[in-house]
């Protein structure tokens, strides 16, 4: 008897622990949207913590909404729009590389033809931030974006709320935003 009764309050504890998190989910979810049509980013960009450098990709946690997840290096690479950019180019990941807990990221963009600036330009940047080397080239036609993260570097990243159902999306954001 004391063993079905503990049963049953384990069961009652983890279903309240479920509408617990659930709810608190679904809260964050209608604030990120909220917040989102404020601005014309597709969704909340933030800074978020890299925690992990894998082979797949990078695992990160954003400090100001305790979001936590992976942005799958596979997944960047063969859908379109799976970055935000502030210029509205299309990127396209080109190729990464992950070497001693880092990795590289190399990107490509066509640049806006009427930008007379990015037609001149040829330089290295160094992020503000001075966790990341950022490097900028032009070449004429193409723009190459190469990124170096480490664990514990700042990214910036992008929460895309979907409110039905409650879910969040998020996407890396490229320089420059």
């Amino acid at each position: 008897l004391l063993a079905i009764m503990a049963h049953q309050c384990n069961l009652r504890k983890d279903a309240a622990k479920k509408a617990q998190d659930a709810s608190s989910k679904l809260f964050l979810v209608n604030y990120l949207a909220a917040t989102a049509l404020r601005t014309s980013a597709p969704g909340v960009i933030t800074q978020a913590i890299v925690t992990k450098v894998g082979e797949n990709g990078i695992s990160f946690v954003t400090p100001l909404f305790g979001v936590d997840g992976i942005i799958y290096m596979d997944r960047i690479a063969d859908r379109k729009n799976q970055v935000v950019s502030a210029d509205g180019r299309k990127w396209k990941l080109h190729l990464w590389s992950v070497k001693q807990a880092s990795v590289t990221l190399v990107w490509t963009a066509t640049p806006d033809p009427k930008d007379q600036l990015a037609s001149k330009l040829s330089a290295l940047v160094i992020d503000d931030t001075r966790h990341a080397v950022v490097s900028l080239q032009h070449n004429g036609a193409v723009e190459t974006v190469t990124q170096t993260y480490c664990i514990f570097n700042k990214i910036s990243v992008c929460i895309i709320p979907e409110t039905s159902p409650p879910d969040l999306t998020v996407k890396l954001v490229m320089p420059g935003v």
